[in-house]
Parts: C-alpha cells; sequence; structure tokens
C-alpha cells in the first residue's frame, strides 16, 4: 500500500512539474516585455516599433516610385521623336 501511494505521489508531481513547465515556456520566449506601470519601457516601445514599420513602408513606396519613374521616362523617350 505504501509503495502505491508513493507511486501516485511521484506520477501527480511528474504531471504537476510537466504542465508547469509546458505553460511555462513560451512566456520565456518573449525577450523584452515591460512592466505594467513602466511608462518609459512602454513608449520606447512604441516609438522603436513605429520607427521600424515607417521606414519599412518608406522602403517600399521609394522604391515604386522610382520604379514609376522609370516607367515614364521609357514611355516618353519611345514616344518623343529623336533628334539627329
Amino acid at each position: 500500500m505504501i509503495n502505491q501511494k508513493k507511486e501516485k505521489n511521484r506520477m501527480k508531481k511528474f504531471m504537476i512539474i510537466t504542465f508547469a513547465s509546458l505553460f511555462s515556456l513560451p512566456s520565456f520566449a518573449i525577450t523584452e516585455q515591460c512592466k505594467t506601470f513602466d511608462i518609459a519601457c512602454k513608449t520606447s516601445n512604441f516609438i522603436n516599433k513605429s520607427k521600424d514599420y515607417q521606414k519599412k513602408k518608406f522602403d517600399k513606396s521609394n522604391t515604386k516610385i522610382k520604379e514609376q519613374i522609370k516607367d515614364v521616362t521609357n514611355t516618353v523617350q519611345e514616344k518623343l521623336p529623336k533628334i539627329k
């Protein structure tokens, strides 16, 4: 009887540890997380995220504008008569 109780207790401990580790692992994957009332951390994160987003969108629009300018110059050069 005593061995059965010890075996049950071991199994319960093992299950509790397993479930606790499974639920806690995803929280360690987040590298930088601010505390609840840490305003400086939250504002710096917000500013960094918005800067990255604006940079990405600016680069995308910049390349799109350059492509449009190339297309327009090519069509204009084709339409205009060549001067000798």
